[in-house]
């Protein structure tokens, strides 16, 4: 089965996807996902800016090094940095040593630790915009992988077709909200439901954090090894459509829904409710006269005239209702006011 998610991490070499966002709350193993997009890429020359974690973290054991430039700026102390020591000017400065016939992947760790230390969100944005024009210049498939805070507020401005017409947009979402959605709505993920009744329901599960409560409750046990990512794809032509869907992934690369060990419970469920559908046994079966008409017989009911009682008899006319009043000596009748007092 072909995923979406093998096409996107690592790119093929005929992506035109120019900018992958993350989206992701911080404690999801999205990291683990960024590695193991990283060890199959071939022939493209990884640029690292490291704000927050070491390059070690970030990049996997088992890639070479040889196409690999790091910009290290986690000592960085915020306004002391700046002009042409500035964070902007030194990855400018490493991608204009890569010739502009090789395909860069871009990768910083920390958009909104940059937008923390620069105090502004436009001037974070003109940064991110300035690297992402350097990478539009490069062949297929370099692209800018930026991940993302689900709480950033840089993440309205970076989904704009302003910034790039082209978008993949990866929201990581923990399993307990599938299985919340299957345990509390009796909802599943297209095709066991429609699309139009489900995506609403989990939006608004996943925009109030409902598969974060459920992980760090008191039955919580965290995250695990997978992840369901909500993949959005904005192509660049001018349909200005959006792809939806949901693929699984684990540390062995993507899988299907139904392969995720932790919502194995929910598609058992699913089957054991078909089951009994299927063994229902039919009210209409072994009974000592048959319900059913052949279509002859169908056709001789048709012909039985229906015994109303008056069929074919004219309808005769109802007269008018009139009121009649006789005056007594009550009665006080003048010309000026003769309802006033008639005793009807």
């Amino acid at each position: 089965m072909a995923f979406q998610l093998s096409t996107i991490l690592p790119p093929s070499p005929r992506s035109r996807d120019s900018l992958i966002l993350i989206e992701n709350t911080g404690s999801s193993p999205w990291l683990q996902l960024l590695q193991s997009s990283l060890t199959y890429l071939k022939g493209v020359t990884i640029v690292v800016v490291c704000v927050l974690y070491p390059a070690e973290d970030i990049l996997p054991k088992t890639l070479g090094l040889t196409r690999v430039r790091v910009v290290d700026r986690t000592d960085d102390i915020p306004g002391y940095q700046d002009g042409e020591n500035g964070i902007e000017e030194a990855v400018l400065r490493v991608l204009d040593e890569v010739p502009e016939k090789d395909p860069v992947v871009l990768i910083v760790d920390s958009a909104d630790t940059i937008c923390e230390d620069k105090q502004s969100h436009s001037a974070t944005y003109n940064i991110l915009k300035a690297w992402h024009a350097n990478v539009l210049k490069r062949p297929s498939p370099s692209r800018l992988i930026l991940p993302l805070r689900s709480n950033s507020r840089l993440l309205p401005l970076l989904i704009t077709p302003s910034f790039s017409s082209s978008l993949v947009h990866l929201i990581l979402h923990p399993p307990a909200t599938l299985q919340n959605l299957a345990a509390d709505y009796l909802t599943l993920p297209p095709p066991h439901s429609s699309a139009p009744k489900f995506w609403p329901i989990f939006s608004g599960l996943s925009t109030r954090g409902e598969g974060e409560r459920l992980l760090w409750g008191a039955n919580g046990a965290g995250w695990g090894d997978e992840v369901v990512v909500e993949i959005l794809i904005r192509s660049a032509s001018g349909k200005r459509t959006v792809d939806r869907t949901l693929e699984g992934w684990r540390r062995s690369g993507p899988s299907t829904l139904e392969d995720l060990e932790e919502l194995k419970q929910i598609w058992s469920r699913v089957g054991t409710q078909q089951l009994m559908t299927n063994d229902t046994p039919d009210p209409m079966q072994n009974l000592p006269f048959n319900l059913s008409l052949t279509e002859a017989q169908q056709q001789s009911r048709a012909q039985v005239p229906l015994p109303y009682a008056h069929e074919g008899q004219p309808t005769a006319s109802v007269a008018a209702g009139s009121i009649l009043y006789d005056p007594d000596s009550a009665d006080d009748i003048d010309e000026d006011d003769p309802d006033e007092d008639l005793d009807i």
